[in-house]
């Protein structure tokens, strides 16, 4: 069997010596916010040569696409009027 591990997302990523290192995060269980939300933790790291990193990029915008098209995503006009995509649920 292959191992899962569930993240909420990516809380940082960076770009060193030839690689893309990213902190996957969950929301803890114990720790929680000023207002009792609970706070993301490190879970997992995650190193990627660059051109994993932008072959993953491509699939995940493709993901994004397929659910623009079936109705569960909607994008947004970036307000600015640069090139960033946004999305609603």
């Amino acid at each position: 069997m292959i191992p899962e591990q569930y993240i909420e997302g990516i809380g940082d990523i960076s770009f060193n010596l030839g690689m893309v290192r990213m902190n996957l995060v969950g929301l803890s269980h114990t720790e929680r916010d000023d207002k009792g939300n609970p706070v993301p933790e490190v879970r997992q790291h995650m190193v990627m040569s660059l051109r994993g990193f932008l072959v993953s990029l491509a699939a995940m915008q493709n993901m994004a696409d397929k659910l623009v098209d079936a109705g569960v995503l909607q994008r947004r006009n970036p307000k600015d009027g640069g090139g960033t995509q946004e999305f609603k649920q």
